[in-house]
């Protein structure tokens, strides 16, 4: 889309580095907070499974500390 001068991207400095020299106006952002959110998908049967609840229990754990 940007090539054909129909969008903008939001990518990684090491693609902006290549893309650069092909007469991009590249805009950096400045303390930029992007957020994606997350979802566990998993068989009801397998909940019952202690590896399954310890890994729900770890990302539950792990998801907070970014909510705070």
């Amino acid at each position: 889309m940007v090539l054909h001068k129909k969008g903008v991207a939001i990518l990684p400095i090491p693609k902006l580095e290549c893309l650069s020299s092909m007469g991009f106006k590249i805009i950096h952002l400045m303390d930029p907070t992007p957020t994606r959110e997350l979802k566990l998908i998993f068989q009801k049967q397998q909940f019952s499974n202690p590896s399954v609840q310890t890994f729900i229990d770890y990302f539950l754990e792990f998801t907070n500390t970014f909510r705070e």
